[in-house]
């Protein structure tokens, strides 16, 4: 979403720095699915913002969530 991305924005201005990442709050569709959206703010300038599904425990979400945020990460990287 455009929030996110520009939450990812103002952190990295904030911290002077080239990346930053945010994440928002936790969304519940009419069908009980739960989601948050996730931004990433890159070194060129840009951003980007993806919707990250979400199941499980706290613990679990958390852990997914970890693992899809070092993803694309580690995609950007290569």
């Amino acid at each position: 979403s455009e929030r996110s991305k520009a939450l990812a924005e103002a952190d990295a201005r904030q911290t002077q720095s080239q990346w930053a990442i945010a994440v928002g709050a936790v969304e519940t569709n009419g069908s009980g699915e739960k989601a948050v959206w996730m931004a990433v703010k890159f070194p060129d300038g840009r951003s980007e913002a993806q919707r990250v599904t979400i199941r499980g425990s706290p613990e679990v979400q958390r852990a997914n969530l970890t693992t899809q945020i070092l993803d694309q990460l580690r995609r950007q990287l290569k």
